[in-house]
């Protein structure tokens, strides 16, 4: 403000407790009441803005396993390419059940979901269905062949190497 007051900007710890104070989800959390009673709130799946709250919830129930899940993810200890590969790669590794397997792949299309916008037709005059990759149902669609693909890396990466292509040998 040229003309006024200086204000500093918020520092990077403030925000975080901001945020904390927003995210805590214990039973009486006033803050969070208190918001809830100025703004239009539900949690409705198929409600344009009870998807968020929906899926923000979901969270709250599974977080331990999502937490552990995407630490493990962050340190690199699944094969593959995608969310799905890795999610598959865990349950048939042991480091997670099937039914774990199934609600975090629920989960991630809850979450991949409430950041979607509505979709409409070219007059804008009628709302189109939402297109979700990673529901349950589209999630065998999502997985690679990664041992194909990392055998495909290794051949190109000899041949730029040597210079000369790798003999088969029938």
């Amino acid at each position: 403000f040229p003309s006024g007051r200086i204000f500093t900007p918020a520092s990077d710890e403030l925000k975080r407790q901001l945020g904390d104070t927003f995210m805590d989800d214990f039973a009486a959390n006033p803050f969070r009441d208190y918001l809830k009673t100025m703004v239009y709130y539900n949690t409705d799946p198929d409600d344009v803005t009870g998807r968020m709250e929906h899926a923000y919830q979901t969270l709250v129930e599974i977080e331990p396993l999502w937490q552990k899940f995407k630490k493990a993810e962050h340190q690199d200890s699944f094969e593959g390419l995608t969310f799905e590969d890795h999610v598959v790669h865990a349950s048939q590794n042991g480091g997670i059940t099937e039914e774990e397997a199934e609600v975090l792949i629920q989960y991630n299309a809850m979450r991949f979901d409430s950041l979607l916008t509505d979709v409409f037709d070219k007059h804008l005059s009628e709302a189109q269905e939402r297109d979700n990759p990673h529901t349950l149902e589209n999630a065998v669609n999502q997985l690679t062949n990664y041992a194909e693909l990392k055998k495909e890396a290794k051949d190109k990466s000899s041949v730029s190497t040597d210079g000369e292509m790798p003999v088969t040998h029938e």
